[in-house]
């Protein structure tokens, strides 16, 4: 019988809580960072929480990265990258880290929720424009169960909507920075120094 992987978030890396999964097939969502910046693919890569600031820096906390050994190599990837494999808790690691995913390999992203979200944000986006579409989570239950179990999971619905062809700085407003725009004029409304006239226009990209 297929064994069907469990989720698990950075949060749980993060306070140790994933060692309850030790030796269980698990996804994660990360940031795939090869030990050789020129590589192509990878047998031995670095998962990481966030992206990191250049391809030539190796993330050292063993709280928000881990190891990952895969099945045979896979190919590099510079966003979002879901990978499944048999979580190990590590004890007394040469290399300091604390958790390894081993017999890994890479898995497209989930459809279903992203894939709705990608095509919400394309229609909406073409009707008003992108500088003027923000996404939510409904993570505070006005919708049961809620599209995101966790914040955490906003790196893989931001390379859902890489891949259905929005650019990166399109990505940036959809996932936080229109709201930002917004929140930011409104509290220079609230202090009596938001001129509308003067304002900064969006730029487009």
């Amino acid at each position: 019988m297929k064994t069907t992987p469990t989720h698990t978030d950075w949060t749980a890396i993060r306070d140790d809580s994933a060692a309850a999964q030790h030796a269980m097939l698990v996804e994660m969502t990360g940031w795939m960072i090869p030990l050789d910046p020129q590589a192509t693919h990878a047998g031995y890569f670095l998962l990481a929480a966030m992206e990191p600031c250049c391809g030539s820096c190796v993330p050292r906390d063993p709280l928000a990265c881990l190891e990952v050994q895969a099945q045979r190599p896979v190919p590099v990837q510079s966003g979002p990258v879901r990978v499944q494999g048999r979580l190990m808790r590590l004890r007394d690691d040469p290399a300091g880290w604390r958790y390894r995913l081993e017999a890994a390999c890479t898995v497209p992203p989930a459809a279903g929720v992203h894939d709705a979200a990608t095509r919400m944000s394309r229609r909406m986006t073409d009707i008003v424009g992108v500088e003027h579409v923000g996404l939510g989570t409904d993570m505070l239950g006005f919708i049961s169960p809620p599209v995101f179990r966790s914040y955490e999971q906003l790196p893989e619905l931001g390379g859902a909507l890489l891949a259905a062809g929005f650019s990166a700085a399109e990505v940036d407003r959809l996932l936080g920075g229109n709201y930002r725009r917004v929140l930011q004029r409104r509290h220079l409304f609230m202090l009596g120094r938001y001129d509308r006239c003067s304002a900064p226009k969006p730029t487009s990209s």
